[in-house]
Protein backbone atom coordinates (compact mmCIF):
# COMPACT_ATOMS: atom_id res chain seq x y z
CA UNK A 1 0.00 0.00 0.00
CA UNK A 2 1.25 3.23 -0.90
CA UNK A 3 1.04 6.21 1.94
CA UNK A 4 1.64 9.47 0.09
CA UNK A 5 3.33 11.72 3.33
CA UNK A 6 3.11 15.11 1.70
CA UNK A 7 -0.92 14.58 1.53
CA UNK A 8 -2.96 17.66 3.08
CA UNK A 9 -6.79 17.91 4.32
CA UNK A 10 -6.53 21.46 5.23
CA UNK A 11 -10.27 21.73 4.68
CA UNK A 12 -11.30 18.54 5.63
CA UNK A 13 -13.44 17.90 9.07
CA UNK A 14 -12.56 14.96 10.64
CA UNK A 15 -14.29 12.81 13.76
CA UNK A 16 -12.10 10.19 15.27
CA UNK A 17 -13.11 7.78 18.05
CA UNK A 18 -10.99 6.95 20.94
CA UNK A 19 -8.76 9.06 19.59
CA UNK A 20 -7.15 8.98 23.15
CA UNK A 21 -4.49 6.47 23.25
CA UNK A 22 -3.19 3.95 19.96
CA UNK A 23 -4.18 3.52 17.19
CA UNK A 24 -7.04 6.06 17.27
CA UNK A 25 -3.87 8.19 18.82
CA UNK A 26 -1.56 7.97 15.96
CA UNK A 27 -4.19 8.54 13.53
CA UNK A 28 -5.23 12.08 14.90
CA UNK A 29 -1.30 12.78 15.04
CA UNK A 30 -1.25 11.86 11.41
CA UNK A 31 -4.22 13.68 10.14
CA UNK A 32 -3.72 17.03 12.26
CA UNK A 33 -0.39 17.08 11.10
CA UNK A 34 -1.76 17.59 7.45
CA UNK A 35 -4.26 20.78 8.78
CA UNK A 36 -7.34 18.81 9.41
CA UNK A 37 -9.73 19.93 11.64
CA UNK A 38 -9.88 17.34 14.42
CA UNK A 39 -12.73 16.61 16.89
CA UNK A 40 -11.72 13.99 19.28
CA UNK A 41 -14.36 11.68 20.66
CA UNK A 42 -13.82 10.38 23.35
CA UNK A 43 -15.42 8.47 26.79
CA UNK A 44 -13.01 10.12 29.15
CA UNK A 45 -12.60 14.41 28.72
CA UNK A 46 -9.60 14.29 30.95
CA UNK A 47 -7.54 11.95 28.48
CA UNK A 48 -8.92 13.23 25.72
CA UNK A 49 -8.20 16.74 26.11
CA UNK A 50 -4.52 15.64 27.44
CA UNK A 51 -4.38 13.58 23.94
CA UNK A 52 -5.22 16.81 22.14
CA UNK A 53 -2.72 19.09 23.69
CA UNK A 54 -0.20 16.70 23.20
CA UNK A 55 -1.00 16.58 19.35
CA UNK A 56 -1.60 20.15 19.13
CA UNK A 57 1.98 20.80 20.71
CA UNK A 58 3.74 17.99 18.61
CA UNK A 59 1.25 18.94 14.71
CA UNK A 60 1.63 22.31 15.53
CA UNK A 61 -2.31 22.05 14.45
CA UNK A 62 -4.39 24.77 16.47
CA UNK A 63 -7.58 23.15 14.60
CA UNK A 64 -8.34 20.72 17.26
CA UNK A 65 -11.53 20.06 19.30
CA UNK A 66 -12.62 17.69 22.15
CA UNK A 67 -16.46 15.95 22.14
CA UNK A 68 -17.21 13.80 24.73
CA UNK A 69 -19.09 10.16 23.48
CA UNK A 70 -18.99 7.35 24.83
CA UNK A 71 -20.02 4.62 22.59
CA UNK A 72 -21.76 2.20 24.77
CA UNK A 73 -24.61 4.78 25.08
CA UNK A 74 -26.93 5.48 22.69
CA UNK A 75 -27.74 8.64 24.42
CA UNK A 76 -24.10 9.92 24.51
CA UNK A 77 -24.03 9.29 20.88
CA UNK A 78 -26.84 11.32 20.41
CA UNK A 79 -25.85 13.90 22.34
CA UNK A 80 -22.54 13.92 20.51
CA UNK A 81 -24.32 14.20 16.89
CA UNK A 82 -26.40 16.99 18.08
CA UNK A 83 -23.61 19.07 19.25
CA UNK A 84 -21.70 18.29 16.19
CA UNK A 85 -24.31 19.55 13.77
CA UNK A 86 -25.06 22.69 15.63
CA UNK A 87 -20.99 23.14 15.24
CA UNK A 88 -20.74 21.85 11.94
CA UNK A 89 -22.46 21.59 8.42
CA UNK A 90 -20.74 18.85 7.01
CA UNK A 91 -18.57 15.49 7.81
CA UNK A 92 -15.80 14.77 5.42
CA UNK A 93 -14.23 11.64 7.61
CA UNK A 94 -15.27 9.64 9.97
CA UNK A 95 -12.68 7.61 11.52
CA UNK A 96 -14.64 4.37 14.15
CA UNK A 97 -11.43 3.56 15.83
CA UNK A 98 -12.73 0.50 17.79
CA UNK A 99 -9.41 -1.06 20.25
CA UNK A 100 -11.57 -4.06 21.67
CA UNK A 101 -10.40 -6.93 22.64
CA UNK A 102 -12.85 -9.63 24.14
CA UNK A 103 -14.65 -8.25 27.61
CA UNK A 104 -15.87 -10.10 29.71
CA UNK A 105 -19.21 -10.16 29.54
CA UNK A 106 -21.11 -7.00 30.85
CA UNK A 107 -24.39 -5.29 30.09
CA UNK A 108 -24.47 -1.36 28.91
CA UNK A 109 -26.76 1.35 30.61
CA UNK A 110 -29.13 0.71 27.36
CA UNK A 111 -29.22 -3.19 28.50
CA UNK A 112 -27.25 -4.45 25.55
CA UNK A 113 -23.83 -7.52 26.32
CA UNK A 114 -21.29 -4.61 25.71
CA UNK A 115 -19.39 -6.84 22.84
CA UNK A 116 -22.68 -6.94 20.91
CA UNK A 117 -23.18 -3.42 21.81
CA UNK A 118 -19.17 -2.12 20.88
CA UNK A 119 -20.12 -3.47 17.39
CA UNK A 120 -23.57 -2.21 17.25
CA UNK A 121 -22.75 1.41 18.75
CA UNK A 122 -19.79 1.54 15.96
CA UNK A 123 -22.41 0.95 13.17
CA UNK A 124 -25.28 2.48 14.43
CA UNK A 125 -23.55 5.76 15.01
CA UNK A 126 -23.03 6.58 11.60
CA UNK A 127 -26.74 7.28 10.75
CA UNK A 128 -26.74 10.08 13.17
CA UNK A 129 -24.39 11.92 11.12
Amino acid sequence: MYVNDNAQIKDKIVIITGSNTGIGKATALQLAKRGGKIYFACRSKERGIKALNEIKEQSGNENLHFLKLDLNSLESVREFAKKFHELENRLDILINNAAVLMPPTEQTVDGFEKIKKIYQSRHLKSFFF
